[in-house]
Order: C-alpha cells, then sequence, then structure tokens
C-alpha cells in the first residue's frame, strides 16, 4: 500500500460531472504518514483515524513542526454518486493551508 495524507477542504467542492458534494480527498505531496490536514491549519491535526490492524508505525524522525505541505498540492478523490477522478490544487500562504480549487477530472 502507497503511503499518502487526507484532507479537509474548508468549503464544500461539488463534482463537476454530477454535482454532488465531495469528500474523501487523499494526496502525496505531504510528508505521507495518513496524517489529516485541514484548510486553515498550520499543521496537521493528527493521524487519520484507521483500524488497528491498518495503522501503520511512523518511523520518519520527524517532529510535528517538521511535517509541512508545500506551496501548492494537488488532491484527488472520488465521487460517490458518479465515479468521477476529481483533482483539486491547494494552495499554502505562510505554511498554512488557505484555498483549494478544483483542477477537474
Amino acid at each position: 500500500m502507497g503511503m499518502f495524507d487526507y484532507y479537509e477542504p474548508d468549503v464544500d467542492l461539488n463534482c463537476p460531472e454530477c454535482g454532488a458534494i465531495l469528500d474523501g480527498w487523499q494526496g502525496k505531496d505531504g510528508p505521507n504518514e495518513l496524517l489529516l490536514w485541514k484548510q486553515g491549519k498550520a499543521t496537521s491535526v493528527g493521524a487519520f483515524p484507521v483500524d488497528e490492524d491498518e495503522a501503520i508505525e511512523s518511523d520518519t524522525g520527524k517532529q510535528d513542526d517538521e511535517r509541512t505541505l508545500p506551496n501548492i498540492f494537488e488532491l484527488h478523490t472520488i465521487c460517490d454518486s458518479c465515479d468521477s477522478y476529481v483533482k483539486a490544487t491547494g494552495k499554502c500562504n505562510n505554511g498554512i493551508w488557505n484555498s483549494t480549487t478544483l483542477v477537474g477530472t
């Protein structure tokens, strides 16, 4: 299983194909430690809750303040309603994720 992080934009983003509200955003541009990132926060809000048998020990040696997002990063999800693969771009300013823009399917 490849590692990734989870993302929660602070606005509802709608599927460009069917209009459904999207969730379950993931991406590989962050630390890739199954962390949960919320828009508006400078650091992750912790590890994404997973079943105990799916938990993975993180052995990167990084402190929380070293886990950051790049200035521009990609996130993606699959629409629960129409199965479209949807991409978005997140942007950080001074290390804080402050905007999310749909890129499309």
